[in-house]
């Protein structure tokens, strides 16, 4: 079917289905980037996840670390605020522990109480607990007696050393210490001086005591805590690593994809179109050769040759070579009628000038009769009507090759006519050449165009690859990503500039065309030119044959007068032979014109001889 389209309807299709090949090509490219999106898109969350969870345990741990009494809880109210949106359960990259964010909870909230609680120990020995029981010991040591001052010095050291270091044996000697003291009172019976303060010592004593093993209690399960979080957490790491691992073979696979479909797409696109290509160059190839070998046929003379077209297509070579055709057998025809009428107009000028010369010899023997014209009078009456009737004949043959003269001109002219409208053709075939040549300058613009944005592409890929060299293991599989991306970029540009060089050919193969038409062109307007000079050489040719009428005419007159001379040729001899000879003379020269008329028969015959017809 592609085959009885038009070499037009072919540039068409092959455009068209260029177009179409290219936005098909597009759209796959484009489905393969959105399957790509979405796998990089979950591999980014995930990483992201994991970066999440990642910054958490080292948070987490740099929080255990710098936690000290009396620090501010500003850190730990900080921790719920960041992790707890993304540690959610649920999505693409979502984690599947439900208790993770809850077990952070506690451990925020465990460790805000244990800072709760050194906050109410004190942070030091003037402040909290500590403190009061450091100023009840400094206002007792003011009213102590040196009689107490050992034990007081006892229990006061123990005190301090359960401030230094408050540990459950710290706090039993301590304790320890102010029962012996309190003993120590109760023996000397000074427990109404020193027996309120006791009390208040002691209920201090017992709160410290309370809320450093409160502090232990936190401790020890903030330290559990914080270690099953950390253990959920890197379950959790080792679960999104592989997931991400999984997410990274799915990228691969669907970017192997996308390569696999934008290559099939683009060989098929460059197949079609190369098969198209090869088609129109085959068949325009061929045409040209047939039109070029048929032109130099008719250049040599061999009007007979035409060119081989097809009725049933409107291609436009098809159309050339119809006008072609047409041109040649209007051309051939002419040429006919022209070589029909210089055979007539040979065989005309023949018998004039036999006529002519029997019209001489007529005369001559008239004249060496004139003395005996008057006995011969009758004799002469016939001949003279004889004359008559030849010169009459003469006349009517004159006039028809007068006649075939003005055909062979209006022959010529049409012919002229035919070159002029081959020439017209052969114009109208370069503009159409010139106008196909522009549409390859369009292709070209158009390869320009995804030659650039296979450029960008490639500056785009390799600036993805750069952004992920940066982003280290986590941005290796984007970096494969724009690796592929900028492959196909390079393979697209070297698809282009195949598709640059197919169009350059055909822009070879059109200036030899349009060489070609100037070559035919040329010849055309050669053939237009020995036409105009033919037409001329017909023109001088009635010239004389209408002098050869008119001299006739001249004759018949002439003769008419010897006719009516015979009446009084007895009276008038010497009229009779100065006429007679008058009438040799001009025979003569009809006779010297005959002759030309002839000649220049024969040279046109010879002209158009040259020239095959059917």
């Amino acid at each position: 079917m592609v085959l009885h389209l038009s070499f037009k309807q072919k540039m068409i299709l092959m455009i068209a289905l260029t177009l179409i090949g290219f936005i098909g090509l597009a759209f796959v490219a484009a489905n393969a980037l959105r399957q790509m999106n979405g796998t990089t898109h979950v591999v980014n969350q995930l990483t992201e996840q994991q970066n999440h969870l990642n910054a958490l345990q080292i948070d987490l741990l740099l929080a255990a670390n710098s936690l000290s009494p009396g620090a501010s809880p500003d850190l730990l109210t900080t921790l719920p605020k960041m992790y707890l949106p993304v540690l959610q359960p649920g999505g693409a990259a979502g984690l599947t522990d439900s208790k993770l964010a809850e077990a952070l909870t506690q451990w925020v909230n465990t460790m805000t109480e244990w800072l709760r609680l050194h906050s109410e120990l004190g942070i030091d020995r003037e402040s909290g607990a500590r403190g009061q029981a450091q100023s009840i010991v400094i206002n007792l040591r003011d009213q102590i007696f040196s009689l107490f001052s050992n034990v007081f010095q006892t229990f006061s050291t123990q005190l301090d050393s359960l401030n230094d270091n408050p540990t459950p044996d710290a706090y039993n000697a301590t304790e320890a210490a102010l029962a012996d003291f309190e003993q120590s009172v109760e023996e000397y019976e000074f427990v109404d001086l020193y027996g309120p303060t006791l009390e208040s010592l002691r209920q201090a004593l017992e709160t410290i005591g309370q809320l450093n093993a409160s502090i232990m209690q936190h401790d020890i399960q903030a330290r559990m805590q914080q270690e099953a979080l950390l253990s959920r957490i890197k379950q959790q790491v080792s679960e999104l690593n592989n997931r991400l691992a999984t997410a990274r073979t799915a990228a691969l696979k669907a970017s192997e994809q996308a390569e696999r479909l934008i290559l099939t797409a683009s060989i098929g696109i460059a197949s079609l179109v190369v098969i198209l290509l090869w088609l129109m160059q085959r068949r325009v190839s061929l045409t040209l050769n047939s039109t070029v070998t048929t032109l130099n046929h008719i250049a040599q003379g061999d009007l007979s040759k035409r060119l081989q077209v097809s009725s049933g297509k409107q291609d436009e070579f098809d159309r050339v070579g119809h006008a072609v055709n047409r041109v040649t057998q209007d051309l051939s025809s002419a040429l006919i009628e022209v070589q029909r009428g210089s055979a007539e107009l040979q065989q005309g000028a023949t018998a004039l000038r036999s006529t002519l010369h029997d019209l001489v010899i007529s005369n001559d023997e008239a004249s060496r009769q004139t003395e005996s014209v008057a006995a011969s009078v009758q004799e002469i009456a016939s001949t003279v009507h004889q004359m008559a009737e030849e010169t009459a004949q003469a006349h009517s043959q004159a006039s028809t090759a007068s006649t075939a003269a003005e055909s062979g001109r209006e022959s010529v002219q049409l012919a002229m006519s035919a070159i002029e409208s081959v020439h017209d053709i052969f114009n109208t075939l370069k503009q159409n050449a010139n106008e196909l040549e522009k549409a390859s300058e369009r292709v070209d613009s158009v390869t320009g165009l995804i030659n650039g944005l296979a450029e960008q592409t490639n500056m785009l890929a390799l600036n993805a690859a750069i952004e992920a060299a940066r982003a280290g293991d986590a941005g290796r599989g984007f970096s494969v990503v724009a690796d592929e991306v900028r492959g196909l970029a390079e393979k697209t540009v070297a698809a282009t500039s195949n598709i640059n060089s197919i169009v350059s050919d055909m822009k070879q193969q059109m200036n030899r065309l349009l060489n070609s038409i100037s070559s035919g062109s040329a010849q055309v307007m050669q053939g237009k030119a020995m036409s105009e000079q033919a037409s001329h050489e017909i023109h001088q040719m009635k010239a004389l044959v209408d002098e050869v009428a008119s001299r006739n005419h001249i004759l018949a007159t002439s003769i008419e007068e010897i006719a009516q001379t015979t009446v009084v040729i007895s009276d008038s001899m010497s009229q009779v032979t100065a006429l007679t000879q008058i009438s040799n003379d001009k025979l003569h020269t009809v006779e010297g014109f005959s002759e030309q008329v002839a000649i220049q028969s024969e040279q046109q015959k010879t002209v158009t001889q040259r020239f095959r017809c059917t």
